[in-house]
């Protein structure tokens, strides 16, 4: 199970659950145990449900970033975690300064950003073949870091 922590407005843990899977949340633990795989995670702490990835809306996400100050032309605008340089430092939704957070901390959300690479052709040439096994590598490594809203809970910690 891939998890991350952000600290943000609060402190959100994210975790990708199995497709299958139970969790408790006790007075000093989070545990989340994979019906379907050995998978189990386990982290010491005391933390609240806030929703399921699919569940993240505009206004849950307003809750966990920092903003919703007014720029100089009357838009509201939210703190962008992954900014590179100071003057990208601010966005228009919480739910992209959210996913920010999330990119900030080397992971993505929803969508991996490496295209997923066609079948090898055994046919091609050596060099094809060979261009193929490193894009299916960048892929499965970017997807190794792809938080996918519909398994994933995110937590606040207390």
């Amino acid at each position: 199970m891939k998890s991350t922590i952000l600290n943000i407005n609060k402190r959100v843990l994210v975790v990708e659950t199995p497709r299958i899977y139970d969790y408790y949340i006790y007075e000093d633990a989070l545990y989340i145990f994979g019906n379907d795989t050995k998978e189990n995670f386990r982290m010491s702490g005391k933390f609240d449900l806030i929703c399921k990835g699919s569940e993240l809306s505009e206004e849950i996400a307003k809750g966990l970033v920092v903003g919703g100050y007014c720029s100089s032309n009357g838009q509201f605008l939210y703190k962008y975690y992954n900014a590179l340089y100071d003057d990208e430092d601010s966005c228009t939704s919480a739910l992209d300064s959210f996913i920010s957070a999330i990119e900030a901390s080397n992971y993505y959300w929803e969508k991996n950003p490496i295209e997923k690479p066609a079948k090898n052709d055994l046919n091609g040439s050596f060099f094809t073949m060979q261009t193929n096994f490193h894009q299916e590598k960048a892929f499965d490594e970017a997807e190794s870091k792809t938080f996918h809203p519909d398994r994933t809970l995110i937590f606040e910690i207390l």
